[in-house]
């Protein structure tokens, strides 16, 4: 920060030559740059315009697609994380024997009322 305040302080530019002082600009000095940048031709200016929507619609409907192949992988991880705990479930079922659960009384560890 402190070498651009060098590089724009006023012994450095006087130093280089430049005074730090800007012309006073007339009136048909401005209204010949004000002319130099409008646009010539409307319709030019309306065509740059459907090209400025044009793009946003391009653009709203990449982000669409994007958020939509998102939700679908979220989707999918979603069904394989059920999966995988149906199976951890399967297999702790595998695991008991269910002669032995009554004799002990042991019924699960809640969770249905």
């Amino acid at each position: 920060m402190s070498w651009l305040d060098h590089i724009n302080g006023k012994k450095h530019n006087q130093a280089l030559g430049m005074n730090m002082r800007c012309e006073r600009a007339t009136l048909e000095q401005v209204q010949k740059r004000m002319r130099e940048h409008r646009p010539s031709d409307r319709k030019k200016a309306t065509q740059d315009v459907d090209d400025e929507v044009a793009a946003l619609d391009e653009l709203d409907s990449r982000i669409a697609k994007l958020r939509e192949e998102e939700e679908m992988s979220k989707e999918a991880k979603r069904v394989l994380k059920r999966q995988k705990k149906e199976e951890e479930r399967a297999k702790e079922k595998e695991g008991l024997d269910d002669g032995f659960e009554a004799m002990m009384g042991f019924g699960g560890f809640g969770g249905k009322k």
